[in-house]
C-alpha cells in the first residue's frame, strides 16, 4: 500500500480527472515518473507553475524536463518556470469545475518518488471551494505575475477560512514583506 500523504496525491489527481476538471498545479520537486503523467493525461486542462531555482533550472534537470514533457501535452503557454525571489517553493494542486475551483491540495509533499515514498511529509486536501479560492488567487498571481506578488494583498496577511466542515484555518502566502507573518 502506498503512504497516506502518497494516496492523497493520487486519489486528487484521479478524483479530478475523472470530475473533468481542469487542474493548477505548482510544483517545487517534481520528478515522480507517476505524478508527471498523470499532468501529462490532462493535457491543456493543466496549468503548471514549475520551480527554475538555480538546481532547477538547468535543461537537464528533472523539473526542465517535466516541464517540457508538459509543455507538450497543455500546451507551451499553459506552463510556466519561475522562483520569486529564491524559490518557488510550493506543492499545491487546485481542480476547478466550469472554471471555479472547488478543492485543493496543499501541503510538504514534494511531487518526487523520495517525497512521495520516503520522506515524512504531509498532504493535506480540503473539499472547500472557499479553500480552493483562495489558492486559485495564489496560483494566478505566480502564473501571471510572479513580480507583483509579494506586494499583492493575498501574501499580507493571514486568510481565514470558515467553511462547512473544516475551520477554522488560517493561511499565510509567501513571498511576503511582513515577516510577523511567520
Amino acid at each position: 500500500s502506498r503512504p497516506e500523504a502518497c494516496q492523497l496525491v493520487f486519489d486528487f489527481l484521479d478524483k479530478a480527472k475523472a470530475e473533468g476538471c481542469t487542474l493548477d498545479a505548482f510544483a517545487y520537486d517534481l520528478n515522480e515518473p507517476d505524478i508527471v503523467a498523470k499532468l501529462e493525461g490532462f493535457g491543456p486542462k493543466l496549468r503548471a507553475v514549475i520551480d527554475d531555482s538555480d538546481q532547477y533550472a538547468p535543461p537537464t534537470s528533472d523539473e526542465s524536463k517535466a516541464a517540457a514533457r508538459l509543455r507538450k501535452s497543455a500546451g507551451k503557454n499553459n506552463v510556466v518556470r519561475m522562483h520569486f525571489s529564491n524559490l518557488q517553493h510550493n506543492k499545491v494542486f487546485i481542480a476547478k469545475k466550469n472554471g471555479k475551483p472547488v478543492r485543493v491540495l496543499c501541503g510538504s509533499t514534494n511531487f518526487t518518488f523520495r517525497g512521495i515514498y520516503i520522506q515524512s511529509n504531509n498532504a493535506l486536501v480540503f473539499d472547500s471551494s472557499e479553500a480552493a479560492a483562495l489558492f486559485g488567487q495564489v496560483f494566478d498571481l505566480a502564473f501571471n505575475d510572479p513580480s507583483g506578488f509579494r506586494k499583492d494583498p493575498i501574501a499580507t496577511k493571514w486568510h481565514l477560512i470558515q467553511a462547512d466542515g473544516i475551520g477554522p484555518i488560517r493561511f499565510c502566502f509567501s513571498p511576503h514583506t511582513d515577516t510577523d507573518l511567520r
